[in-house]
């Protein structure tokens, strides 16, 4: 065993026969058991038995990538069963988070005899309850945090309603399962759209999260014709290009457009020859300009215990993201909000960057909040704008007690004689890389005199060292310091059809 093999196993904390069976081929028969959630049997039956009587079928979604995901499953799963199908996918500003009365009336006079609510429902009370009194069956594939069933006449499959408990999983995970039982067997596209948000959703990437991964980016690369190929340039799809350059397209679609035409995004993913990719990157490219306005706008945080940022006019479709700037920059929990529809009624998003439960603090707040919940690390929020400051104040009071500890950064000491290609290989073999499974970290000291200042306004850094090359974007070279430590990432540099070993510096310690 070579020893750059042996640093990444002891940064993973791994054994070799673990790395053997993580790294292992795998196939189909390795994913999870459908029949491991509770309550799955009865779903599909209640499906099948739907279809048998040509019963209309509403599958109601969310307007992030895992309601997209997770609606198109269940819409492409009855297009192969020959169902009478309608599907929505709400507005963030027009209905906001979660099927609500408006449209659980609108779906009824329709005529529709179920409704089967992906990546929301736990929560729905009021268009559950709605809907059932009228005899229309409501099946609730969601995995946000809740305590008990909205509706007892509800049927409910669940990540936390498992006979064997092993990892959280996003909204299409659980549509996934769903199909596989309804189709006795295995889509392709729905392993693709399943795969990509477990990723976007940033859940943990361990157990059946992580074979769920592997086998879609196979899938995706392997068929070149997937509508997803639309929105990037890249010839290769792994986790990183869904996350950065994929995800974010589709996510800015459906929270920046203001109009009740998101639905489209189904087409999208279903319909390898649909035509609205174009429309879906000036969307996103829209979005970027409109962040880099506000996040130039922030105030200064660095005193606040909880971070709190209130503007009346901010565009919704935004909220999340700054929340992630700020939670990012600060470690700290950081909460965004803007006024919404409802007079008087403001709402946003909650995030944090460490290991801080933010379930935790919407509990202690509730007496405040009109609507709150989430996961672990990220999560939305309503209160009465009157309320704000009494908000603010409690959250700051409750965060001074918390201990959080910041965690030092662990990372793999390299030399530079380390910075290969054959070590990026071998990094590669563990992939993919995300939520709980991260990129490893590597560092290296240098003479803080091989730092180059670059760019049109010497905002990045480069090393210029003829022994290994490295690149920082948006950094500072340390002052008063005769070495550093530069902490980052390998990847190939590609210039001129050539390749080389590069490491991306993400941070830089005295």
């Amino acid at each position: 065993m070579n020893s750059f093999l042996e640093k990444l196993l002891n940064y993973y904390h791994l054994s070799s026969q673990e790395y053997e069976v993580m790294t292992r081929d795998i196939d189909t028969f390795d994913l999870e058991d459908p029949n491991n959630f509770l309550n799955i049997q009865e779903a599909a039956s209640l499906i099948k038995n739907a279809l048998s009587k040509n019963k209309k079928i509403m599958v109601y979604g969310d307007y992030d990538v895992d309601g997209i995901c997770s609606t198109s499953i269940m819409v492409n799963t009855l297009n192969l069963l020959g169902g009478k199908r309608g599907y929505y996918l709400p507005s963030r500003y027009v209905d906001g988070y979660g099927i609500n009365l408006t449209r659980a009336q609108q779906i009824a006079d329709k005529g529709y005899n179920l409704v089967i609510l992906v990546d929301n429902g736990v929560h729905q009370d009021e268009a559950v309850h709605f809907l059932l009194d009228r005899e229309i069956k409501v099946l609730i594939l969601d995995h946000h945090d809740f305590e008990r069933s909205p509706d007892q006449r509800a049927i409910i499959v669940h990540p936390y309603l498992k006979k064997e408990k092993n990892v959280l999983n996003c909204a299409s995970y659980v549509a996934f399962m769903v199909s596989r039982l309804l189709l006795d067997g295995i889509d392709e596209k729905n392993l693709i759209l399943a795969m990509t948000a477990t990723i976007s959703d940033m859940m943990e990437l361990k157990s059946y999260n992580r074979i769920l991964v592997r086998l879609g980016i196979k899938a995706l690369n392997s068929n070149k014709n997937n509508s997803l190929w639309k929105l990037t340039n890249q010839a290769y799809i792994d986790e990183k290009v869904l996350g950065f350059d994929i995800i974010p397209k589709l996510n800015a679609y459906g929270r920046m457009l203001e109009k009740a035409v998101i639905s489209r995004l189904v087409e999208f993913v279903l319909n390898d020859d649909s035509n609205i990719a174009e429309e879906i990157i000036a969307v996103n490219e829209k979005r970027k300009i409109l962040l880099r306005q506000e996040i130039k706008l922030l105030p200064d945080f660095k005193d606040a215990h909880l971070i709190v940022y209130y503007k009346k006019d901010l565009k919704e479709g935004l909220v999340g993201l700054l929340a992630g700037q700020l939670a990012n920059l600060y470690h700290k929990v950081s909460i965004v909000l803007t006024d919404s529809s409802e007079k008087g009624v403001i709402k946003g998003s909650i995030r944090t960057a460490n290991d801080f439960n933010i379930l935790s603090l919407l509990e202690e707040e509730k007496s405040y909040l009109l609507t709150g919940g989430g996961h672990h690390s990220a999560g939305g929020l309503s209160l009465k704008k009157e309320d704000l400051t009494s908000f603010i104040e409690t959250g700051n009071l409750f965060m001074k007690k918390q201990v959080i500890e910041e965690k030092d950064d662990e990372y793999i000491d390299i030399s530079e004689n380390e910075i290969t290609l054959e070590n990026i290989q071998t990094i590669e073999t563990f992939k993919p890389f995300g939520q709980g499974f991260p990129e490893p970290l590597l560092g290296i000291r240098i003479n803080t005199s091989f730092l180059s200042p670059i760019g049109k306004e010497n905002q990045h850094l480069k090393v210029n060292n003829q022994s290994f090359s490295a690149i920082g974007f948006n950094m500072k070279k340390p002052e008063n310091a005769e070495t550093c430590l530069l902490l980052g990432n390998l990847e190939k540099n590609v210039f001129n059809s050539h390749i080389t070993p590069q490491l991306r510096i993400i941070k830089i310690k005295p």
